[in-house]
């Protein structure tokens, strides 16, 4: 399904010393012996009478056998929750409309689910409720995933996540009425700006690009031929040399940017870009926000660039964004300003 990027993480370690590991029949011992150590409280969560005080651990097997092939078939994710090597708990991720069957859950009439966000629900021994639900909603909202919003899965007898959902902002809310409880979709309020790591042959990439490349053709004296630029190939924004970013405003592109590594630990900012009809709004400087930080997450300690006289908008951008102009340090065609700033 292509609700899933196409390499699913296998081993992550999240904020707060949390590890999430996909739940494969490998574990079978460590999860049933977490999920046999509270029972009331897995029942309360599960709102069904799940697991029983006899479950046996040929049961939780096949439901691990269960949950792995809905992986491999990429119908659904589970991962294990561990911390310091120990099972406490798990998540369940599958899009939205689909993560509304059984439970007694009632989908009332004229509510519309977007079809491309995705529920996550979970539970965990020991830590506080707030860091379970911070880590995953936090984890599924990053790159490989793009995901438009996440949204957390709890109800009426979970009083504990409902007070993390209120503690982290997880404000909007969706409620849905169960036949012993109501259940609830918790999310942080929507961001129409989205910004996602993409590889730039990507049809959005490629939109921003083309778009990108006629401004330039428009602006600058002479025109302009990428083939001229020192990076002719878009190639060298993917894996392992760059990356490629598409920011969407509801939806639709509307901006871009690269980065291109160097081996002294240096990134350098390329075909930034926004479309016309958001410009005005503070999109170039959160587009640049955003490529900053994303090089100094891969280990750079600085980030450079370079522009042409003729965009004098985006000059004043980077001064007022702390870039301080330094001498050439490439042969680009196109250029006559370069830039650094220091992360």
């Amino acid at each position: 399904m292509s609700w899933l990027p196409v390499e699913l993480p296998q081993r992550v370690g999240v904020v707060g010393g949390l590890e999430f590991v996909p739940l494969t029949p490998a574990l079978v011992e460590p999860d049933y012996t977490a999920v046999m150590r509270d029972i009331p409280m897995l029942r309360a969560w599960s709102g069904e009478d799940w697991p029983t005080v006899d479950f046996p651990i040929e049961e939780n097997l096949a439901d691990l056998e269960r949950h792995h092939r809905e992986q491999m078939e990429r119908v659904a994710l589970t991962y294990s929750v561990l911390v310091d090597g120990r099972v406490l708990g798990c998540i369940y991720v599958l899009p939205l409309p689909q993560s509304l069957g059984g439970r007694g859950i009632t989908v009332p009439a004229g509510l519309e689910l977007p079809a491309a966000d995705v529920v996550v629900r979970g539970w965990m021994h020991e830590r506080p409720a707030a860091e379970l639900i911070g880590a995953s909603t936090w984890w599924l909202g990053r790159e490989p995933f793009t995901f438009p919003r996440v949204w957390w899965q709890t109800n009426s007898q979970c009083p504990d996540q409902l007070a993390a959902c209120d503690a982290l902002g997880l404000t909007d809310v969706i409620e849905l009425p169960g036949s012993d409880r109501t259940w609830y979709l918790r999310a942080a309020p929507a961001d129409p700006l989205r910004f996602h790591v993409e590889h730039p042959g990507s049809a959005d990439a490629q939109f921003c690009l083309g778009r990108y490349f006629d401004e330039l053709g428009r602006r600058f004296d002479g025109g302009f031929d990428p083939s001229l630029s020192n990076a002719p190939d878009a190639d060298v924004f993917s894996a392992p040399t760059g990356l490629f970013v598409v920011a969407r405003l509801r939806g639709e592109p509307v901006g871009c940017g690269a980065l291109r590594f160097h081996r002294d630990h240096s990134a350098e900012i390329k075909r930034m870009w926004v479309a016309d009809s958001a410009r005005g709004v503070g999109l170039g400087r959160r587009l640049l926000t955003e490529l900053e930080r994303l090089a100094a997450e891969r280990g750079n300690a600085v980030v450079r660039l370079e522009t042409n006289r003729s965009l004098a908008e985006a000059i004043a951008l980077y001064r007022s964004a702390g870039y301080v102009e330094v001498d050439p340090f490439n042969d680009e065609h196109f250029a006559h300003h370069w830039f650094e700033k220091r992360l």
